[in-house]
């Protein structure tokens, strides 16, 4: 049903760079659609970024949370994802993470490789996540972000 399907806010401030270093920070916030909206979770992270807007490497550090009602509580240890851009063209780019969450077991942490399909103002990222219990068959994604 289109009508329950989550809502999901994100904003992201990037600070000035500092030549091929840069900083930025930001917030992602879900909510799932009901008559009574009392709940909510997301993440408010920092990453720090090396290369240029074409080939890059990431490091990022978010704090999950959850809402519910007025109560807000944060987890005690970030998450923590390395990442890298890979450009292929002027259209068209590779995008990989590694994710790390507090609780995991190392051994079964997921892995994302997608491409980028890039647009003046729109990119859309179409990939898969892989762990070690999933084997090599991905768990699809699918991703849009417009820029203003």
């Amino acid at each position: 049903d289109f009508a329950s399907l989550p809502i999901i806010f994100s904003g992201k401030l990037s600070l000035p760079s500092f030549g091929p270093a840069s900083l930025a920070t930001g917030l992602m916030y879900l909510s799932v659609p009901s008559e009574d909206i009392s709940f909510g979770t997301g993440i408010a992270f920092t990453t720090a970024t090396f290369g240029n807007n074409f080939n890059h490497l990431s490091t990022s550090l978010g704090w999950g949370y959850v809402r519910y009602k007025s109560d807000w509580e944060f987890a005690d240890e970030p998450i923590i994802v390395f990442a890298g851009n890979k450009r292929i063209s002027n259209s068209f780019s590779l995008v990989f993470e590694y994710w790390k969450f507090p609780v995991e077991d190392a051994t079964d942490l997921p892995v994302m490789v997608s491409g980028r399909f890039i647009g003046r103002n729109i990119a859309v990222d179409v990939g898969g996540f892989i762990t070690k219990n999933f084997g090599l068959i991905p768990m699809p994604i699918i991703n849009f972000t417009y820029h203003i």
